[in-house]
């Protein structure tokens, strides 16, 4: 077994984790769950022992831990347990001959990249502001295609995170939660948006400061609806705008759900509702951080996804020590090292 423990709540610095020698970053990543020191083999289900394709005799005395190395792409995992199994006339001696790389599965598998350029690049990715793309190619020296690709491959890590956690209701009986809806992006000429953009719409719980942001096609009320009750927990009071894309009054629809209840504010009048002293201010100005960090050129639907998966990302973990610990933590939920897909039956005479 490894004497490491998975990392709950370590706290790195950007400083910390570029000056981390070689065994320091193996101990980083295995707390992290990003390698493993162990491997239990799919198959038969015993530990799996770690072999260096270029050492014909390996020694034996060496744990898995002291095996590994960070610049040796041609590790290995290995079952070689043999168990007798009865025949139709007498018992048999086979061997289980499983194999896997040492990096499938991981989020460094395939990678010409060097482990430790791979790491600075995530702490760079998620402590920059955007535009990134150049930054991080002036900073690693990589080609644009290689920056984007990783650049891909973390927001594919972000959406994941957000995919999860916009599961989450938020609300409940005794809060308040803002909604409303906004426009992202889009090429503007006189002042009009003339196409493109993205529509979403977003609620923030006012006292957890718990939110999310939805992408949407359609701006009708059957499309609202459904979001608010996959999102907002019932008894929850609800503070949002007075839309004209709605045909009958907002209020009737919100009335609709049980247990929860619209207080309008209208804009166009004041940002506070005289009346009730309502307001869409918090979410409001959440769209705004937003679009500063949304490039202005042209982008596609999958574009803004990501996007919006960054900044509620970040949002969610201001702390840059805090937010470090945790990408790394995210991207070993999404490249699990013992996950081994491949089943076959490896035993042979």
């Amino acid at each position: 077994m490894s004497n490491i423990e998975i990392c709950m709540e370590c706290k790195p610095s950007i400083r910390e984790i570029i000056k981390m020698n070689e065994d320091e970053l193996k101990k980083f990543l295995i707390s992290h769950g990003l390698i493993t020191d162990i491997m239990k083999c799919p198959n038969c289900q015993e530990s799996c022992n770690l072999y260096n394709e270029s050492i014909k005799k390996p020694d034996r005395s060496q744990t898995n831990y002291e095996k590994i190395s960070l610049t040796n792409k041609r590790l290995y995992w290995r079952c070689q347990k043999t168990k007798y199994v009865q025949g139709n006339k007498r018992k048999k001696l086979i061997k289980c001959n499983f194999m896997s790389s040492f990096w499938a599965h991981t989020f460094f598998a395939k990678s010409q990249l060097s482990i430790e350029d791979i790491i600075h690049f995530v702490v760079f990715f998620i402590t920059s502001n955007a535009p990134k793309t150049d930054l991080l190619q002036d900073e690693f020296g990589f080609s644009r295609k290689t920056v984007i690709d990783w650049v891909n491959f973390m927001h594919e890590v972000l959406l994941d995170w957000s995919f999860r956690n916009n599961s989450l209701m938020i609300g409940g009986e005794g809060k308040v939660v803002e909604v409303s809806e906004s426009k992202l992006g889009g090429l503007i000429c006189n002042g009009e948006r003339v196409y493109g953009g993205q529509w979403v719409i977003g609620g923030i719980e006012r006292s957890s400061k718990k939110m999310f942001i939805i992408p949407i096609k359609t701006r009708d009320e059957e499309t609202l609806i459904q979001i608010i009750r996959k999102t907002i927990a019932p008894g929850t009071k609800i503070v949002s705008d007075l839309w004209k894309s709605y045909d009958s009054p907002p209020q009737e629809c919100f009335l609709s759900l049980e247990g929860e209840l619209l207080i309008p504010t209208n804009h166009s009048e004041s940002f506070i509702d005289q009346a009730t002293d309502a307001n869409t201010q918090n979410i409001e100005r959440c769209f705004r951080y937003l679009k500063r960090k949304i490039p202005k050129n042209k982008l596609t639907e999958e574009h803004y996804s990501n996007y919006i998966a960054e900044f509620l990302f970040v949002r969610a973990y201001p702390n840059i020590r805090d937010r470090i610990h945790q990408i790394f933590r995210e991207i070993s939920i999404m490249y699990d090292p013992t996950r081994l897909n491949d089943k076959r039956n490896y035993y042979e005479n």
